[in-house]
């Protein structure tokens, strides 16, 4: 019933507009869990360190990483 309840109408959103207003954690950005925080830490593993590694290989004579 309670999920029912979010889903059909606007009380969740007013719930974390309200978060937003009055907590000092943002539930989007504002803790080291939040999805914001999880995005950014993916894509720098995903990218970034992919790239050091391979450079770093490739400066030290070692196996290319892939």
């Amino acid at each position: 019933m309670l999920r029912d309840f979010f889903k059909n109408g606007d009380a969740l959103s007013r719930i974390m507009k309200e978060l937003v207003k009055t907590s000092p954690v943002d539930p989007v950005a504002g803790n080291p869990n939040s999805l914001q925080s999880r995005m950014v830490s993916g894509i720098f593993e995903g990218n970034f360190r992919s790239l050091v590694t391979r450079f770093a290989a490739q400066s030290f004579g070692g196996a290319q990483a892939v």
